[in-house]
């Protein structure tokens, strides 16, 4: 029986409840995610201008964390940034609420704010409580003031999100195991839409996908004006198959696409590759 949590370097994620546990995948979209590129010039053969068009640790920013699940991305998004403020929707009940102990647990607890939603239904609230449900009349004031123009949409400078990836699959006995892991409960489609009707004109979209479904999601941003700046193609070892995407995608359209050389997390069974470690140290404890 696995634990009903995990301790991180900074904090501790209590997954007890939620169907999805912690794993690689979360781990990596959020130390991979609005990450300065310059770095990488070198090895990417990538322009500094080119990478200067991204902005990064600095400036005061709002983040959008979907389908949170435990809060895990949040939390180090919320640990490597210190002036962002985050608001994370997660649709499953239980899910939110192992989210809400883990933020008001952890030592950015101002910082992080999480909404039980789905993203169609989720309506951003500037100065929204924290830790806890929207209140219902705040939320119909916010979209009546939306509709009627009296109050200005928040916008988002940074969208991340693990999302399902199963389709036309087998589904599990699991309710919330199966709306956690396949697109029927949030399709590509619908993500990449209300992302980009969310997304400040200088934001970056942040995803972490399966290779095979690279082409569609590419298409699916361009169709909504979002295009790539950002790519990483991540191996399970050398020896092994491309198995994730990580890629960003901004609304300015440059004939450059930022790409770093694809990595692999293992060299063998748990031995880790240096770019792998150099990635995660900030959190795993042995790394």
């Amino acid at each position: 029986m696995s634990n009903s949590f995990f301790k991180f370097k900074q904090f501790i994620v209590d997954h007890s409840d939620c169907a999805m546990k912690v794993g690689t995948d979360g781990v990596l979209i959020g130390a991979w995610c609005y990450k300065d590129c310059r770095a990488d010039n070198e090895k990417a053969n990538i322009t500094s201008d080119v990478c200067k068009e991204l902005k990064f640790e600095n400036a005061m920013f709002n983040v959008l964390d979907i389908g949170t699940g435990s809060g895990l991305i949040s939390l180090m998004i919320a640990q490597r940034f210190e002036n962002a403020k985050i608001d994370a929707v997660e649709i499953d009940l239980d899910a939110f609420s192992c989210a809400k102990n883990n933020f008001f647990n952890s030592p950015w607890k101002e910082r992080l704010n999480v909404i039980n939603s789905s993203i169609e239904d989720f309506i951003p609230i500037n100065n929204s409580s924290q830790n806890g449900n929207i209140d219902i009349l705040e939320a119909a004031c916010a979209e009546l003031n939306n509709k009627s123009g009296s109050r200005e949409q928040k916008k988002y400078d940074l969208i991340v999100s693990n999302p399902p990836y199963f389709e036309n699959s087998l589904k599990s006995d699991c309710n919330k195991r199966t709306k956690a892991r396949h697109t029927d409960s949030l399709s590509y489609e619908t993500l990449i839409r209300k992302s980009a009707s969310l997304l400040a004109s200088q934001g970056i979209l942040s995803l972490i996908y399966p290779y095979e479904a690279d082409g569609k999601i590419e298409a699916l941003c361009k169709e909504n004006l979002l295009f790539c700046k950002r790519k990483s193609f991540v191996k399970g070892n050398p020896n092994s198959p491309i198995k994730r995407v990580l890629a960003e995608f901004s609304f300015s359209d440059s004939e450059f696409v930022l790409i770093s050389d694809t990595f692999s997390i293992e060299i063998e069974r748990q031995h880790y590759t240096n770019e792998y470690i150099s990635l995660t140290k900030d959190f795993y404890l042995k790394m």
